[in-house]
């Protein structure tokens, strides 16, 4: 989410979408993870269990561009998001809309323990399909010895993109400062849960000037998202602003 809304690829490739984007289906969601035979690896240690989980959505985007003029993009109330897991690496996507989707790849690092791998974004709406993919260094609560990080800095970079729109946004590596802010616990679905609290902000400058904060809360135990809170702005190529949270509904997901 930082990498794409600070460079300005969301602003071309999906928030141009506003007046069309529409919920996407928790039930398609079960579907396709059928579909795809993801169930064939039920479950790896220390990962959340496979399967199609819901997020309660809160909040809007908004922007300000000339080509699009002003619109505001709400969040739908109900996010639905496959896990599927490998024997050794897990993956979660998230579909706000039925029109985007963005899905994190973690995989074991020694003991560093799961490690974001990369984060992929895809949409497709009035015809302008764009996808890119980002990696993030370091990107472990853990460093190497197994101690828990309490602040670093990960860079985070855009190493791939698709667009078939005739125009190249500059995509610098983004430093984002990230804080350990303890281990709270969260009443999700009538379960309690601890979790890793962390504060993630980035700034951009250039032809797309902004800044984001994300606070976002993992189970202690599995890594699962358990919810998020983004917080940004940005003027230059266009001018948006950015108030979303996702809460998850239950931790038993549906297969």
């Amino acid at each position: 989410v930082v990498v794409v809304a600070l460079t300005g690829l969301g602003f071309v490739g999906h928030r141009f979408q506003s007046e069309r984007a529409s919920a996407a289906s928790v039930d398609r969601a079960v579907a396709d993870y059928r579909q795809t035979g993801a169930g064939t690896v039920t479950a790896i240690q220390d990962a959340p269990a496979p399967g199609v989980y819901t997020f309660r959505g809160e909040g809007y985007f908004k922007i300000d561009a000339p080509i699009i003029g002003n619109k505001r993009l709400n969040l739908p109330p109900t996010i639905p998001a496959i896990v599927t897991v490998t024997p050794r690496c897990w993956e979660i996507s998230v579909r706000p809309y039925k029109q985007r989707e963005w899905t994190e790849r973690y995989c074991r690092n020694g003991k560093a323990g799961f490690r974001l791998e990369w984060r992929r974004n895809k949409s497709d709406m009035y015809g302008i399909q764009s996808s890119s993919r980002s990696e993030c260094r370091p990107s472990s609560l853990f460093d190497a010895q197994g101690t828990l990080r309490s602040t670093w800095t990960s860079v985070c970079k855009v190493v791939a993109h698709k667009t078939n729109l005739p125009i190249n946004i500059p995509r610098p590596p983004l430093p984002v400062q990230i804080t350990h802010l303890g281990h709270p616990t969260l009443t999700l679905g009538g379960q309690r849960v601890v979790s890793h609290h962390l504060r993630q902000t980035g700034s951009m400058k250039g032809v797309f000037r902004g800044s984001m904060t994300r606070e976002v809360w993992y189970a202690r135990d599995t890594g699962m998202l358990l919810k998020m809170r983004i917080l940004g702005q940005g003027s230059g190529l266009a001018t948006i602003k950015v108030d979303q949270t996702y809460t998850l509904a239950s931790l038993q997901p549906r297969r």
